[in-house]
């Protein structure tokens, strides 16, 4: 018998100086949750800040671009991806 198999992954970038639009700019692709540091956000009705900020991608591995796929799987340095498109 078959077993039932899922892939899934997640992309994430986080620090205090992170825009999250320059790292989906450079990806081409938005991210699943974003925020800069010090944002608003409401936990169970009560308001903080961001401690920092954060980019963060999560979905199936058919939800990321095959670029982005082949780096996270054959590197640690994912700087060679390229948003101009996909192979």
């Amino acid at each position: 018998m078959n077993a039932l198999r899922q892939e899934t992954a997640c992309l994430r970038f986080f620090g205090d100086d992170l825009d999250p639009a320059v790292v989906t700019d450079a990806l081409g692709v938005a991210a699943s949750h974003a925020w800069k540091k010090d944002e608003l956000w409401s936990n169970e009705g009560v308001g903080d800040l961001r401690p920092t900020g954060a980019w963060i991608l999560d979905g199936r591995w058919v939800d990321f671009p095959i670029s982005m796929i082949n780096c996270m799987i054959s590197s640690k340095d994912c700087r060679r991806i390229s948003p101009a498109g996909d192979a």
